[in-house]
């Protein structure tokens, strides 16, 4: 990412908003043509892991949305946006269409799309037949021909271990979902699977919302435009405390350097209001690890599930100019002290929602961050 993004003042005063509609091949991603925005309209909301991740109702104008040919495109928002001699395009996604309906008066076209993200690709098709894989297999390589014999294209982000194989022999049946199996193929390797706002799915490490480094920081007002007030939301459903998480198997080769089978317990620290300690219960998660493992990776993958369900869910939720390249799953840190009961408080956290409506000036956008620290 270029410097002058990291540096623009996302609220300054003459910021220019402009958006189309690109139509786009679902095979190559490319751009065939272009569509026109109905002014304020359009809805965009991202959800850091939702099934689909982003869905979208885009409202367009004139457009011959399916083609002559009958190919059913894809639809890519584009945001333009100029602040002083900064001006940038960016896509808001790319959506494969659901739902569409038309509409006409004085001889002008409205056609409103319903609208999922490349995941729905995967989330709405399942094996057509048994899939065998066995030890020594890549995963990577597994991973590779789910995404692309559906279609799809795979961007692999540097930290992912390519070596990685199989440690046993197991069938895919039949009717599994294809997103599950992604997910799952994932995790097993320390990633996580998301897609990009150009269509593409994403393996990339996996990294804890304790320690991952803030990308940007909401402070009362300064670069954006800060809507005054904010809602906050704790869940008080009693949380996990504990996960447990084991594998077993039969056999292994002779250089197989993992156990038959092993188990982990991690625990929330004593200092947590829903820890042991202060509980005097355990409230515990039991996961049953797909593969073999080190007892290592077996602990990681338990304290992931750890770190996604446990301790009391706060969120805050704001309202702020569009900053175009901040994404759900990206770490910020919020301050507001005009409209806060408690001044110093600085919240460190994980955008898991962001929404669009209208595609209008400013690009406003209503922001959910879950607080971990």
């Amino acid at each position: 990412m270029a410097l002058s993004e990291r540096a623009v003042d996302w609220g300054a005063s003459g910021r220019i908003d402009q958006y189309w509609f690109a139509i786009v091949d679902p095979f190559t991603l490319q751009e065939v043509d272009t569509a026109v925005v109905k002014e304020g309209a359009s809805r965009i909301t991202w959800s850091y892991g939702s099934e689909n991740e982003c869905e979208a109702s885009l409202e367009m104008v004139d457009a011959t949305y399916l083609g002559e040919s009958g190919v059913h495109y894809m639809v890519r928002p584009i945001h333009s946006v100029t602040i002083g001699d900064f001006t940038q395009r960016y896509a808001m996604g790319t959506f494969f269409v659901s739902n569409l309906t038309n509409s006409s008066v004085h001889h002008m076209a409205t056609r409103k799309l319903t609208c999922y993200g490349p995941w729905y690709r995967y989330t709405q098709d399942v094996l057509p037949s048994d899939w065998v894989r066995h030890v020594g297999d890549n995963v990577v390589d597994g991973i590779r021909y789910i995404v692309e014999s559906n279609g799809g294209q795979l961007t692999v982000d540097p930290g992912v271990d390519l070596a990685r194989t199989h440690t046993m022999d197991f069938i895919n049946v039949a009717g599994t979902n294809l997103g599950e199996m992604l997910r799952v193929f994932a995790g097993w390797i320390g990633c996580e699977m998301v897609s990009d706002y150009d269509g593409r799915m994403v393996l990339r490490p996996y990294e804890s919302p304790y320690t991952k480094a803030p990308v940007y920081a909401f402070e009362d007002g300064r670069n954006c435009v800060y809507v005054s007030g904010l809602d906050w939301e704790v869940n008080r459903d009693e949380p996990i405390n504990r996960v447990v998480a084991y594998f077993s198997r039969e056999k292994k080769q002779d250089d197989d350097p993992y156990p038959l089978s092993d188990s982990v317990c991690v625990d929330v620290p004593p200092a947590d209001a829903y820890s042991y300690d202060l509980t005097g219960r355990h409230r515990t998660q039991v996961i049953q690890v797909t593969e073999a493992c080190s007892h290592e990776d077996l602990t990681a993958q338990a304290q992931r599930a750890l770190d996604e369900r446990a301790g009391g869910v706060m969120s805050i939720k704001i309202r702020h100019a569009g900053i175009p390249w901040l994404r759900v799953g990206d770490c910020v840190t919020y301050r507001n002290s005009n409209d806060d009961s408690n001044p110093s408080l600085v919240s460190v956290g994980i955008i898991q929602e962001m929404s669009v409506d209208g595609l209008g000036p400013m690009c406003m956008t209503t922001t959910k961050i879950r607080c971990y620290r």
